[in-house]
């Protein structure tokens, strides 16, 4: 793969930035979430500025080789989180996660659904490590496309999601914590070609 294609897979931005245009109000909540949800699940809030759907859910990682893979089959729907296009934060239920486990993004999709960008072998995806009970702000995803190659860059703004925390789920506002992206290898990715 060329330098030029590896550059137009993924541009991350380091440092701590405001997303433009994520505004506070976020991303309508799609389902109630209060204290009582966090006796079974984490909550993963993100900022999305992407034109693509999402999709997210597990990846088991290992600690030896520091590298995440893709988890197949039924495990997958354990913590599926699929987010339509949007400009703004969104609430991901997330269900507890077995040993050496990590969430983030599996896939995204354009309107077209012509493609589905997928993290194959080499490439690296934005992750967070949750337990039954969190409450996280992971950082926020710009997210652009250029027919099967997508741009992806990193920013932080947890000012940003205090308020759409306190202005959509104000019963856990108090529970809200930085927890940023960590970017892992995958290692192997058995649904790609």
């Amino acid at each position: 793969m060329t330098l030029t294609r590896r550059v137009a897979h993924l541009i991350f931005a380091a440092g701590i930035l405001a997303l433009a245009g994520c505004k506070s109000a976020g991303v309508p909540p799609n389902q109630p979430l209060q204290k009582d949800t966090l006796e079974e699940y984490a909550i993963v809030i993100v900022g999305l500025d992407s034109t693509m759907q999402s999709t997210w859910g597990p990846w088991t990682y290992s600690e030896n080789s520091q590298t995440v893979n893709g988890v197949l089959g039924g495990a997958l729907l354990r913590t599926l989180n699929v987010n339509k296009p949007g400009q703004g934060f969104v609430a991901m239920r997330v269900s507890p996660p077995l040993k050496n486990e990590r969430f983030g993004p599996m896939e995204f999709v354009p309107a077209d659904g012509e493609y589905r960008y997928k993290y194959c072998k080499g490439r690296k995806v934005p992750t967070v490590q949750v337990r039954a009970g969190d409450v996280i702000y992971a950082g926020s995803l710009l997210v652009g496309s250029n027919g099967p190659n997508l741009s992806l860059r990193f920013v932080y703004d947890m000012v940003g999601a205090r308020r759409f925390v306190a202005a959509n789920y104000p019963a856990l506002a108090d529970r809200l914590q930085a927890q940023p992206f960590e970017f892992f290898e995958v290692r192997t990715q058995p649904t790609c070609r």
